[in-house]
């Protein structure tokens, strides 16, 4: 069975450098690692021209496009039986892919998703916690489930992420048999300005076979380059060359829309990119617009006013084409807060998950890239764990703990 690795990649070779070492690290031939270069006019070419791999394959878009164009050019490229994107700045955990691979060939499901550890990279201009991951025991040598879809339609539908079990393509993995089942009418597959959440949200809608795997495969890299992390920093948006500037410029030369476009919203895009779907397969049954609107306007994270003024006329435009204006001014007038006892209750239980866990420095030999996480992810995890096997979860999570006494704790 064979599985493409899918890495789209624009002005970022220093950190693709170390996020593609930790690909070719996996111990498989029978994977391709597709590095999509987005005409990049850094180094980027340098960097993959120093690596001698058949595995890998460098295609280059020949001009700049949008990210939801870079991801349909790859898929084009790509011939394995499943699909897994991640970003330039992430990683593979190499000895965890095993476990991936046991799970894809033992159940074929249409899509796995698994824990995600976070890097934050170690740069000046990111102020996030750096150069360290860190290793709850929630999200570690747990069992894997079948996802109950339907419940996850319901949740989608009232815009609710808590206890949100979805597909993803982004730090997951899609069967190739079930993207080309469900390509759209005009031949594409990614119809949404953002993919990764266009899939997720086709995937619920047409009742994926999903899985769930609480054991980490890869690792999300943080950094001042990140698209996400630009979108919800008011001192990264502040350059106007930011990675979210550049991000929405690129999307706006994209011929591709969504139904609707709430402007710089990051709950917006989810909003934009479920009508989006919804439209594209017909669904007959609406969604929550009140549970929606209110979604999007508690979202002020890294909002100035003028940018969240602009939010609410863009909602306003939709809201009077859906035939729901009373709905969204009476929300407006009584003012809408992000606090609910739902939401409370996640915090507790996130925070109550942290005490059984441990964060540690990832550095080795003086140096510290998600590459280091990665080696570092690897020897804290063992290779004992199997996905379809009875494990023993607290042996393995103290021998985790134990291994992990080497490097430093950061609080």
């Amino acid at each position: 069975m064979r599985v493409s690795i899918i890495i789209p990649t624009r002005e970022r070779a220093f950190y693709l450098r170390h996020c593609l070492q930790t690909v070719l690290d996996i111990d498989d031939d029978d994977i391709e690692i597709i590095v999509s270069n987005n005409a990049s006019t850094d180094n980027t070419e340098e960097v993959l021209a120093e690596i001698n791999d058949p595995r890998l394959k460098v295609i280059n878009t020949g001009t700049r496009i949008s990210m939801r164009q870079n991801f349909e050019f790859s898929l084009s490229h790509a011939t394995g039986d499943y699909v897994i994107y991640i970003g330039d700045d992430d990683a593979f955990i190499p000895q965890q892919f095993s476990v991936f691979r046991e799970v894809v060939e033992h159940f074929q499901p249409d899509s796995l998703s698994w824990s995600i550890p976070t890097f934050g990279w170690v740069t000046d201009n990111y102020s996030g916690k750096n150069g360290g991951v860190r290793f709850e025991k929630k999200f570690l040598f747990g069992a894997l489930e079948q996802i109950d879809m339907k419940l996850m339609k319901s949740k989608l539908l009232q815009a609710d992420y808590e206890g949100f079990r979805a597909p993803t393509i982004y730090h997951g993995a899609a069967s190739r048999a079930f993207m080309e089942k469900n390509r759209a009418p005009n031949g594409v597959f990614f119809n949404g300005t953002s993919p990764d959440l266009y899939f997720t949200d086709l995937a619920i809608f047409q009742n994926a076979r999903h899985f769930d795997l609480r054991h980490p495969i890869t690792i999300s890299g943080k950094s001042a380059a990140s698209t996400g992390a630009a979108h919800n920093s008011k001192s990264i948006k502040k350059d106007a060359s930011n990675p979210a500037a550049r991000f929405a410029a690129e999307n706006n030369a994209d011929q591709m829309r969504d139904v609707a476009d709430f402007g710089t919203s990051v709950r917006g895009a989810f909003f934009q990119v479920m009508e989006t779907v919804r439209h594209i397969l017909e669904v007959e049954e609406k969604p929550d617009y009140a549970a929606w609107f209110r979604f999007v306007l508690a979202d002020h994270k890294g909002h100035g006013v003028d940018e969240q003024q602009d939010v609410i006329r863009r909602l306003r435009e939709y809201a009077a084409l859906k035939g729901e204006s009373e709905t969204l001014e009476k929300l407006i007038s009584e003012g809408v807060s992000d606090v609910s006892r739902k939401r409370l209750a996640a915090r507790w239980e996130k925070a109550k998950s942290k005490l059984r866990s441990f964060r540690i420095k990832t550095e080795l030999e003086g140096e510290n890239t998600v590459l280091t996480a990665a080696r570092v992810a690897d020897i804290v995890l063992g290779n004992d764990y199997s996905a379809t096997a009875q494990n023993d979860r607290d042996r393995l999570w103290k021998e985790a703990v134990k291994r992990s006494k080497p490097f430093p704790r950061q609080f």
